[in-house]
């Protein structure tokens, strides 16, 4: 009997272990063949990146090989009549400067760089050479005459008014070569005029409309803004007229909150948000703070931070907060009051935001018009802002009979007046100086033949003839002279 209850035992053992080692064979099994999988995955991996080290070994080979045919082989030197340097030191200084956006000072050091590391045989110009052609360049490019007969759609604006002085840009976009696919940038566009007074009349900006149809631009039609002066300057010089979308649908909000009650509010208890927790620990809840006289036009921020905070208030309303997330609350649940005004700002955003991206970057024909039509019929579209929609639209398309497709937008303008205002930013003379000639060389493609023309054609006097045209005395200047009496 004992004999057999020690059987019984000794085969469940047996079994239990059998089971385990069944467990465990199956176990090392899926062990062994993620690792084969591993393996085989890392294998083809590391032959990727073996395939990928000769080639960039091969192309390093070639770079060297290359480095070092242009290295024994003579640069081409030639002279530029009246210049002290030749014209290929004075291509690559305006290339860098161009490229790199440098700075007269950065521009200088990278060629010394150069001449240390490549051992190019380089006479190093001053900053003032450098300015000189930089300048000459500009000035070039401003009295260029247009060698084909295309016509150019004309974008006007002024702007970057400091003082007494105002710069008045205008900008031309060949349209027998540009392609409505996408928005104005830098290669689009050219400088046809470019000039700076304290104030301009719409007859002063004809004028200089007048100035670029001499140099035989055919002009077929203006984007602009409802300036007073600019509308009348293109009805002086028979331009037809498309008005910007990005300034006529903010005037279109503008007309209809500028002296509403509730957005007045609204904007007030966002600059005292801003006042009492500007330099606190709760500074990243507060408001963009909006300009002035571009308030609307810079409106998209202020309704995405409305919206993004609200969420946050009645997120936190509805659940437990603790004490920084209480304090939070405290100082935001006053947006639960203009709940309606948000959303009803951030549906007019993302609808302007739509409307954007068709006619920006198509333009404005037939079938844009219809797709924004469908668009501002949709239930959630404000009513005033259909009505306004459906008039611009009715306004612009007036030219369609004359044009298949117009441009309507003249945002490239503004980043022509950012890009130098940044690069101003670094000189220490206040106010417009005779530099804003750079902004004539924005998008321009520097060619050797061209700048070499201008090296010859433009002189020092012209420069400073074209300083005196257009009062370009700074604050430091003017100072000077007022207190040069009194040492």
């Amino acid at each position: 009997m004992t004999e057999g209850i020690l059987t019984i035992n000794i085969q469940k053992k047996t079994l239990l272990r059998l089971e385990k080692w069944k467990e465990k064979a199956i176990a090392r099994g899926k062990k062994v063949n993620n690792l084969k999988k591993q393996l085989s995955e890392l294998r083809k991996s590391r032959k990727g990146w073996k395939e990928k080290f000769k080639a960039e070994r091969l192309k390093s080979e070639t770079y060297k090989k290359s480095f070092e045919e242009n290295k024994t082989s003579e640069i081409v030197r030639e002279p530029v009549k009246n210049h002290s340097y030749d014209l290929f030191t004075m291509y690559l200084c305006l290339r860098l400067k161009e490229a790199g956006e440098l700075s007269l000072r950065s521009c200088i050091s990278v060629l010394k760089v150069i001449v240390e590391v490549l051992g190019v045989a380089l006479k190093i110009p001053c900053i003032n050479s450098i300015r000189n052609w930089e300048l000459k360049k500009g000035l070039y490019n401003l009295e260029s005459v247009c060698k084909t007969g295309d016509e150019y759609a004309l974008l006007i604006d002024e702007s970057y008014c400091i003082g007494q002085q105002t710069l008045l840009l205008l900008l031309g976009v060949n349209l027998s070569s540009y392609e409505f696919e996408k928005g104005l940038n830098f290669s689009n566009t050219e400088v046809l005029g470019l000039a700076v007074q304290p104030s301009w009349t719409g007859e002063e900006i004809a004028l200089e409309i007048e100035k670029i149809q001499n140099r035989s631009y055919t002009i077929a039609y203006c984007c602009s803004d409802g300036g007073g002066n600019i509308v009348k300057a293109l009805r002086i010089s028979d331009i037809e007229r498309v008005p910007d979308c990005t300034h006529y649908l903010s005037k279109i909000i503008e007309k209809e909150y500028k002296n509403a009650e509730i957005f007045t509010s609204f904007t007030s208890q966002c600059a005292l948000i801003n006042r009492q927790n500007y330099m606190g620990k709760d500074t990243g809840i507060c408001p963009p703070k909006l300009k002035g006289k571009s308030r609307f036009l810079n409106l998209y921020t202020l309704a995405k931070w409305g919206l993004k905070n609200l969420t946050l208030v009645q997120k936190l309303a509805s659940s437990a907060p603790t004490n920084p997330q209480q304090r939070i609350y405290n100082k935001l649940k006053w947006l639960i009051g203009y709940q309606t005004l948000i959303e009803t700002l951030n549906i007019l955003v993302k609808k302007i935001e739509a409307i954007s991206k068709i006619i920006k970057q198509k333009g404005l024909s037939k079938a844009t018009i219809a797709k924004v039509k469908k668009m501002i019929k949709e239930k959630d579209t404000p009513l005033f802002f259909q009505q306004g929609v459906a008039s611009y639209l009715e306004e612009a398309s007036q030219l369609l009979s004359k044009q298949e497709k117009l441009i309507c937008c003249s945002d490239i303008i503004e980043s022509h007046f950012g890009k130098f205002k940044n690069q101003q930013k670094k000189n220490p003379d206040k106010g417009i100086t005779i530099n804003c000639l750079r902004i004539a060389n924005y998008g321009k493609p520097m060619e050797k033949e061209e700048l070499s023309k201008a090296m010859q054609q433009i002189k020092i006097v012209d420069l400073e003839k074209w300083k005196d045209d257009n009062n370009l005395e700074t604050f430091v200047a003017r100072k000077k002279k007022l207190y040069k009496s009194v040492g």
